[in-house]
């Protein structure tokens, strides 16, 4: 799968993406609400589950004017079929640019007019940053359950949703 907006392309990882994610999956503050990466174990899953599995768990972010990896986009199927995940790390000297609610635009676009999907799920701990942004894209709160951060820390995993009659509603009306 490839999608463009007018400053973003997603497409599949390459092998040649090795330093980009790793820039992207082993930096503390990037990956401080999940668990950051060595080398070897951001190559591990590059390898296993950006390369290999079919469909892969992500896609490669680039961004129009910007040099290396963007970031990485989590989109890939869930159990419960016609439901997948949506999610973003974006190399942190990006933050800040709108990139993340772009690109999730574009892919709920994708996910509910192409694939014909009935429901798109986001989950974060980051109800700051993260939450308010799967709420701008109309995702609603579906629960919260506790957990323990990447510190073994106790905090709250919060989950989110949008259907495809929400999502099309949203675009139909006045923030559409």
């Amino acid at each position: 799968m490839e999608l463009t907006t007018p400053r973003l392309r997603l497409r599949p990882f390459t092998p040649a993406d090795g330093d980009g994610l790793f820039a992207i999956l082993g930096d503390r503050e990037t990956m401080a609400y999940s668990f950051p990466m060595t080398r070897g174990e951001s190559d591990a899953f590059l390898e296993q589950s950006l390369l290999r599995r079919n469909p892969p768990v992500g896609y490669a972010l680039e961004a129009e004017g910007v040099p290396g990896l963007a970031g990485y986009v989590l989109f890939c199927p869930l159990e419960d079929p016609g439901t997948y995940e949506l999610g973003w790390f974006l190399r942190r000297d990006l933050w800040g640019r709108g990139y993340a609610g772009e690109i999730s635009r574009a892919l709920l676009d994708y996910a509910f007019d192409v694939l014909g999907l009935r429901r798109v799920e986001g989950e974060t701990t980051d109800l700051r940053r993260a939450g308010r942004l799967l709420e701008k894209l109309g995702m609603e709160r579906q629960g919260e359950e506790p957990v323990t951060d990447c510190r073994g820390r106790p905090t709250v995993l919060y989950q989110y949703a949008v259907t495809g009659e929400q999502w099309r509603e949203r675009k139909g009306g006045p923030d559409g």
